[in-house]
């Protein structure tokens, strides 16, 4: 009986604060992707320089160009919510 005690009260605190679990799980992920997609930046920005070509030089820019806006994206979800990420405002500093 004794050892089922702290079980049922560590239980009992992950339900009342499962809005708040599912919210840093959520936000974990994303923040993982993120960091992610900050070294895909780098190696494109670092590409778009070192490249003599052109049209590579242009297709490196588009790739850009399109990781930079997912980035703001996820960026502003994190800090202001977003629906479709089932992501409530940041209440967090």
């Amino acid at each position: 009986m004794i050892t089922l005690i702290p079980f049922l009260i560590g239980m009992g605190v992950s339900i009342a604060r499962s809005d708040d679990i599912a919210y840093f799980g959520t936000a974990i992920n994303i923040g993982g992707s993120q960091r992610m997609r900050t070294m895909l930046i780098s190696d494109y920005s670092q590409k778009i320089f070192y490249e003599d070509d052109i049209d590579k030089q242009n297709q490196y820019l588009d790739i850009l160009t399109s990781e930079l806006s997912i980035y703001k994206d996820y960026r502003d979800s994190l800090i202001y919510g977003d629906t479709k990420l089932e992501l409530g405002v940041n209440k967090y500093s």
